[in-house]
């Protein structure tokens, strides 16, 4: 293990904190700067990577936890949650209805119990709805009009409309964000390394589009 992170609500706002574990793997200390640890790691393919590993600091967490300048939580919603897992019985049970039995979710009048959030490396799934849930998960949280990058021309939650996200013309741009790590790479925080297969379906998207 790595780090730890959370978001804890006191007195009603959330506190933002990073925890990072020993060499011996039995504690894990607050940190408030950034740090940057070495790590060598096997990829799902295989492949083996050595890389500088930065843990956020506690100021980077707000960049992307916010909304409206005010720290707050950036998922989980319905869309991530509406899913099958495996219930207590060993038996596939919806994760919503799981969740609002036990007392644990308490779902506001309008709210759409049936969005689901495709998962982008599902290939049955067409090319635009993964793509476009590939931005929602790793760009919308900081892309949309009360967060960290409001000022930007785009908007890359799943719901926008094509035309209203920005993608026609920013189309040649964000490739080479996502590629280029650096200053203005992209995602701004938390990626260490390009992603490869990300990057892919991103571009064949964009590609795609007249």
């Amino acid at each position: 293990m790595i780090e730890t992170r959370i978001l804890e609500k006191v007195k009603g706002n959330w506190v933002a904190a990073t925890y990072q574990w020993n060499d011996s793997q039995d504690d894990a200390l607050l940190i408030t700067r950034a740090s940057n640890v070495p790590v060598t790691f096997n990829d799902s393919k295989g492949r083996k990577w050595k890389t500088a590993y930065r843990i956020p600091s506690q100021k980077d967490c707000g960049t992307c936890h916010q909304r409206a300048g005010i720290l707050s939580p950036i998922g989980p919603e319905l869309g991530n949650l509406n899913r099958a897992i495996v219930g207590t019985e060993g038996k596939l049970v919806n994760q919503l209805q799981l969740m609002r039995a036990a007392g644990l979710l308490n779902v506001q009048k309008g709210a759409q119990m049936d969005q689901v959030l495709p998962a982008y490396t599902d290939t049955n799934n067409s090319l635009e709805k993964r793509a476009r849930a590939y931005l929602k998960m790793n760009c919308a949280h900081c892309h949309n009009v009360q967060g960290f990058a409001s000022a930007q021309t785009i908007s890359l939650d799943n719901n926008t409309s094509l035309n209203a996200s920005g993608l026609l013309r920013h189309r040649k741009a964000i490739p080479t964000r996502m590629k280029t790590m650096g200053e203005y790479h992209m995602p701004k925080i938390g990626t260490t390394l390009p992603d490869k297969e990300g990057i892919d379906l991103i571009e064949k998207y964009l590609n795609s589009l007249p």
